[in-house]
């Protein structure tokens, strides 16, 4: 999965990514709690008004970084960080205040029709996923310092770091300007919502939304700013994953969870640049500008998956 997230990014022309403990011989507790500490060190790198974006080995990015810094500039209320948005408030129990109290969810009360936020399959994106997160540099190193101290003080350590960010979340989304992804305009998750993506080659201005439990349409204008601008647009005729509740293009999908596991492979073979996959990666191999920073080491596309099957 982490050589097909670092070819989605390089194919889409990301800066070259700077990968956290490759390779770490850490136990699978401490790896996980790497997710918090682990960006302490990319931290003093980072610039105040740099956009990071930091991700999951299991993230395919879709849509190019234009688009996203667009998307991420543009909002209607202006936000510091921006985290996934999820169907399932995990691990934390339903109980606590991490699940409860959040802000609700943007989305209509009727989106998926009388199933909504009954049903399972049609929850509301409301819970924070830990998987994909983006904002400002110095917003970013403030947010994961505090999380830092919060994992130190919390015995005994937790096995997953997604209950800890949901509490971060949860603590400090008024004061701090958090937001979750309602609408999957950045990153669309996959628990519980494999039915809710469809993949088109055909998307369009006039696209519109496609609830089928819904007696009314959600009336949200499909984003493709950045991508159909011009006539000659290479992104006309591009097969790209389409949340059809939201009328959303996420720039990225996460391949979460059991849902997600199962999907993986059919939805590789669906992202738009699958048919072009071996001319791409005999480029990549040959390019020594293609690849990433592992820590403060360069490493080709060669060194990191240059013996990896895409395939």
């Amino acid at each position: 999965m982490f050589c097909r997230s670092l070819f989605s990014a390089l194919v889409n022309k990301y800066p070259p990514p700077t990968i956290i403990k490759l390779n770490d011989k850490s136990t699978a507790e401490e790896s996980e709690l790497n997710k918090i500490t682990g960006f302490s060190s990319i931290a003093d790198s980072l610039k105040a008004d740099d956009l990071v974006i930091y991700v999951a080995h299991d993230v395919w990015f879709q849509l190019p970084p234009e688009v996203v810094q667009l998307r991420f500039e543009s909002m209607k209320k202006k936000k510091n960080v921006v985290w996934a948005a999820d169907k399932e408030c995990w691990p934390n129990h339903w109980s606590s205040k991490a699940c409860n109290w959040i802000p609700d969810s943007t989305l209509p009360t009727d989106i998926y029709g009388n199933k909504t936020d009954v049903d399972k399959l049609c929850y509301r994106p409301r819970w924070l996923n830990s998987g994909a997160v983006l904002g400002r540099g110095d917003r970013m190193k403030k947010m994961f310092k505090y999380a830092t101290t919060k994992l130190s003080r919390t015995t005994p350590p937790p096995t997953t770091t997604q209950g800890i960010l949901a509490e971060v979340f949860q603590e400090r989304y008024k004061q701090e300007k958090y937001v979750l992804d309602y609408e999957s305009e950045f990153i669309q998750t996959m628990t519980k919502s494999v039915q809710d993506v469809m993949w088109s080659n055909d998307l369009h201005e006039g696209t519109l939304s496609s609830s089928p439990l819904s007696t009314r349409q959600y009336p949200k204008k499909i984003d493709l700013r950045g991508l159909l601008d011009e006539t000659n647009s290479p992104w006309r005729g591009r097969n790209l994953a389409w949340n059809r509740i939201t009328n959303s293009v996420p720039a990225a999908i996460h391949l979460n969870g059991w849902d997600g596991e199962k999907i993986v492979e059919p939805s590789w073979t669906k992202m738009w640049w699958f048919d072009e996959l071996l001319e791409i990666t005999e480029k990549m191999m040959k390019d020594e500008k293609a690849g990433a920073w592992v820590g403060e080491t360069w490493k080709s596309w060669n060194d990191l998956c240059g013996e990896i099957s895409l395939f």
